[in-house]
């Protein structure tokens, strides 16, 4: 046994030797010894079906390592799998992670144009690509010492139309803001959406009002925003310039944490500069009330609606808006995928036609349940098709 002096020192240098450790990591990775000791934790007690996850995650740089975001890959994974899952099914959703990573570097084509050469000008990529720079997004520089850079992504998406039909394709060059790091790349990134009570409410107050109806849609409306933080994206893929430069973004970007914020900030502006007052109630309510006319705007991130009294002030209302931003526009027929229909009358109808198709394919019950259908009443003006009998009236 030896003396407990002895038994102090020897702590006493492992101490030493960890706190050394740590710096060192910390200069090296910017990645500290606590966190790779629980990522270390993570990985050794995972499942064995999991075990190809782990040679997919010794690829990911260290210096982009974080405990959330292994946890994010594991959650990503596991949503993927059916409840009850088995080895095999495991192993097939990491192969089909890393078939996926592969098919990235190689250069994957765009869904949309797979009869036709990648990067065609008609291809929605390339026409986001070209959105991005006319809003002067970025500006090509040399990477700083010490900064590090967020990688990007292009996500392709069919947008649906409120029948299921389809509406547009949609490309999308989104940043993977889940490394950027709390108080260095980001501070605040709180941002509100309009409450349906309040989107209820604008319904309610026009129906009774008879109140004429608008609706809008702010393309790449994230692209407005001012970023206030230097932050740093590669070039993405196929708009590199042959170079090691990287893009300094100017304004923020989809998939950056502040990115929302930002564009708030940027509409709650443009609102108070034309006259609109913010409701206390819901911050993404705005009313301006005149002498002879009421006009009012609701906002849900990018899609908004537009009540009034006076069509011709509506109509310069929504003309100032395309001046500041690309947005189009037409009369309300949809919401957030609630359809609406407004009768001359002044009468409104919700109701949610593809949401319940999908929802009865999704449950399909082969019981022959007795159901009372509208679907062809028509009668006194009620629209055919699964609306709400909830009329606002």
């Amino acid at each position: 046994m030896k003396p407990l002096e002895d038994v102090v020192q020897y702590v006493a240098r492992l101490q030493k030797l960890f706190s050394e450790l740590n710096d060192e990591l910390e200069k090296l990775a910017n990645v500290r010894l606590p966190d790779l000791l629980l990522m270390s934790r993570i990985l050794s007690t995972l499942p064995q079906e999991y075990f190809e996850f782990k040679s997919v995650w010794e690829s990911v740089p260290v210096s982009d390592r974080s405990v959330n975001l292994l946890v994010e890959r594991l959650r990503l994974i596991e949503m993927r799998l059916p409840e009850k899952t088995n080895s095999s099914s495991v192993v097939f959703a990491v192969k089909a992670d890393v078939k996926k990573e592969r098919n990235k570097k190689r250069g994957r084509k765009c869904f949309n144009c797979h009869q036709n050469e990648h990067f065609a000008k008609s291809c929605p990529m390339r026409q986001n690509g070209n959105k991005e720079q006319e809003n002067s997004v970025w500006t090509l520089v040399d990477l700083p010492a010490g900064k590090r850079v967020v990688d990007t992504r292009w996500v392709f998406c069919v947008k649906t139309k409120v029948d299921g039909t389809v509406a547009k394709y949609k490309a999308r060059l989104v940043a993977k803001g889940y490394v950027q790091r709390p108080g260095i790349d980001y501070s605040e990134t709180f941002s509100p959406v309009a409450r349906f009570d309040t989107v209820r409410t604008i319904l309610s107050v026009g129906a009774v009002e008879k109140l004429k109806f608008q609706q809008f849609d702010v393309k790449t409306a994230f692209l407005y925003g001012t970023l206030e933080e230097e932050v740093y994206v590669r070039q993405p893929e196929g708009f590199e310039d042959g170079t090691d430069r990287v893009c300094r973004l100017n304004r923020s970007l989809y998939g950056l944490k502040q990115s929302p914020r930002c564009w708030n900030k940027r509409l709650v502006e443009f609102m108070k500069k034309k006259g609109m007052k913010q409701s206390t109630a819901d911050p993404c309510l705005f009313i301006r009330q005149g002498r002879k006319s009421k006009l009012m705007v609701v906002v849900y991130v990018d899609d908004g609606i537009l009540a009034g009294s006076d069509t011709c002030e509506m109509e310069l209302f929504l003309a100032e808006m395309e001046k500041e931003f690309r947005i189009t526009k037409g009369p309300l027929d949809s919401f957030l995928g609630i359809g609406i229909k407004v009768l001359q009358d002044g009468s409104i109808f919700v109701g949610q036609e593809m949401y319940t198709h999908w929802r009865e394919n999704e449950t399909a019950s082969e019981a022959n349940t007795q159901l009372h259908s509208w679907r062809n009443s028509g009668a006194s003006g009620v629209p055919k098709g699964d609306w709400s009998l909830a009329t606002v009236t």
